[in-house]
């Protein structure tokens, strides 16, 4: 497999795609969604530094923080020097391509004439330019959704600029996808140029885990590390990158090992740091626009602390359901939250982990002293560290036994899937080493009988699994077919066909993120095995109090038969 080299190859591939089209006469508009408005503006110019576009000019602006006047004065350095390349006054563009582009200088000066300036001046100065330069144009806008603030009611001339205009390809981006999403399925949901949606938050582990191993290919680092890492950075390849350019430093200063405490201190607890003005910037924006932003960021630390459901955060809040919805609302329109089916999570984990371990450090401290402050964060990101750890080479069995137990009936919807999850009381598991596989057998409100395999998955699994389950039938039955690698299409169809839930790597490492949990490795090391207790062999108990065998029990199809004996010790 060839790894990734870009930082914008790690999500934007299909932009790449589509500007190499409009370049032979397709054009394709694109709309990139993604929950960091910095990564965002970071991927974009990745991609356009990685390369030049001899064949059209790139209009590249921000909707955030600007007036119209900025707006307008920003296209015209785009389109003008193009003709007149340097840095240079607005003033002495216009008189320099005032011969080599007449109607275009003609355009802009008629419009700096205006008393306001308006959205249709802006699309016309692209499209006399766009004809008589007779070349083509990428026009991208950042922060999209802004525009309004802008420019009132800009989307209907928009979308007949969209719509009519074939020289220029648009890509937008916005940081509130929610928001971005309303406005495509609405203003600008048009017959033709219309937009592809990129979703930059809807990435694989595999692929974040293979772009942050590329990033530090000159460090020998161990899986438990390499995990950490993903697991507090999510997605975001702007923290990917920042964190291993940090680390790659850090490792060569400390020679031999990774000190993932020092690594966190100098990143998060200093003021100076990046992160720690970045989220110092978030609750500075709660505490702006609510006035209730005290509970609201007693919220978002419940949720940092692991509280998740509504009547959860309720308790550690001391407010009713109703309220807590209303709270929880506001945080969500914010970005800061996201709500998956019951489940609130906080979007961003690095957040998450600063509100957890620094801001009531410094906001509400156990101590006036600053360096008994620092060394009381020290030795909780230790504690935090050596959990992780600890969780992190547990048996892979034992890792899944306990995130099927945290499961409360919850109906999430996380990465475009829908996942309906029950709740186990009480649990059997039975093990086939020779064929890889192990059946987990739980009773609650429901059946569960689901399979693991510790590999990628052909038909032929799937059909066996069908076959050892035939006779567990009723209503409340749930069966689940769990793959530690891959599952090809044909499985899933087969899957979807025999009303069975199939799970591969990416659908158990996307619900191990959302309960909290460290993400199952893609490659264990030696360390890793060694850690790892032996697979029982068969006949052998898989785990005490439990039973096993190579024969499946026989089961009732009635839906309340209690057909197990409670375990002697919970898993």
């Amino acid at each position: 497999m060839e790894y990734i080299l870009d930082a914008w190859t790690h999500k934007l591939l299909p932009l790449d795609k589509r500007i190499k089209g409009f370049l032979h006469g397709y054009r394709q508009n694109i709309a990139l969604l993604g929950d960091d408005p910095e990564e965002n503006s970071y991927l974009i110019e990745s991609y356009f530094s990685s390369g030049t576009f001899p064949e059209c000019v790139r209009i590249h602006l921000t909707a955030a923080h600007i007036g119209r006047k900025e707006f307008y004065k920003g296209i015209i350095r785009s389109v003008l020097t193009t003709h007149c390349p340097g840095e240079h006054h607005i003033d002495t563009l216009i008189n320099h391509c005032s011969e080599t582009l007449p109607h275009t200088v003609a355009t802009i000066k008629t419009a700096f004439k205006k008393h306001a300036l308006h959205f249709t001046d802006i699309l016309e100065l692209i499209t006399v330019y766009l004809d008589e330069s007779d070349t083509r144009c990428i026009l991208c806008i950042e922060e999209f959704h802004q525009l309004t603030h802008i420019f009132k009611n800009c989307f209907k001339a928009f979308s007949k600029f969209l719509l009519l205009q074939r020289n220029c390809m648009v890509v937008i981006a916005c940081s509130l996808p929610k928001e971005g999403e309303r406005i495509l399925n609405g203003e600008l949901n048009l017959l033709f140029g219309n937009f592809e949606k990129i979703h930059l938050s809807d990435q694989s582990f595999l692929n974040s885990y293979l772009f942050l191993r590329e990033r530090l290919k000159s460090i020998p680092l161990p899986p438990f590390p390499l995990s950490f890492l993903i697991h507090h950075t999510g997605n975001n390849t702007l923290y990917t990158d920042y964190l291993a350019e940090q680390l790659t430093v850090h490792w060569i200063r400390e020679g031999n090992s990774v000190d993932l405490t020092a690594l966190f201190s100098e990143l998060l607890y200093r003021r100076e740091s990046f992160f720690f003005k970045k989220f110092s910037s978030h609750v500075s924006l709660i505490e702006e626009k609510h006035r209730d932003a005290r509970l609201l960021l007693k919220l978002l630390i419940s949720l940092s602390e692991g509280y998740m459901r509504k009547k959860e955060l309720a308790e550690s809040v001391f407010c009713d359901t109703r309220e807590i919805r209303h709270k929880l609302a506001k945080l969500t329109d914010l970005n800061f939250v996201q709500k998956l089916g019951n489940i609130y999570k906080i979007k961003d984990p690095l957040f998450s982990f600063w509100l957890k371990h620094v801001y009531r450090t410094y906001y509400d401290p156990p101590t006036t002293d600053p360096f008994q402050r620092k060394r009381i964060w020290k030795l909780k990101i230790e504690e935090t560290i050596n959990i992780f750890k600890e969780e992190f080479y547990k048996n892979t069995l034992q890792k899944i036994l306990d995130l099927v137990l945290s499961f409360q009936d919850d109906k999430l919807k996380a990465h475009s899937k829908k996942y309906s999850l029950p709740s186990i009381q009480r649990n059997t598991l039975l093990s086939y080493p020779h064929q890889n596989l192990s059946i987990l057998i739980g009773e609650g409100k429901e059946v569960v009988f689901a399979g693991i395999v510790e590999r990628d998955i052909a038909d032929p699994d799937m059909f066996d699994f069908l076959e050892r389950g035939k006779n567990i039938k009723g209503k409340k039955v749930r069966k689940i077919f769990i793959a530690l690698g891959r599952i090809p299409a044909t499985s899933k169809l087969i899957a979807k066909k025999n009303k069975l839930h199939a799970w591969d790597i990416d659908d158990l490492n996307n619900l191990l993120r959302i309960y909290n949990k460290p993400i199952i490795s893609f490659t264990p090391s030696p360390a890793e095995t060694v850690a790892e207790p032996p697979f029982p062999a068969e006949g052998q108990e898989a785990y005490p109090g439990k039973h096993t065998g190579a024969e499946m029990p026989q089961m009732s199809n009635q839906s309340n038969s209690r057909f197990l004996s409670p375990p002697d010790a919970d898993v």
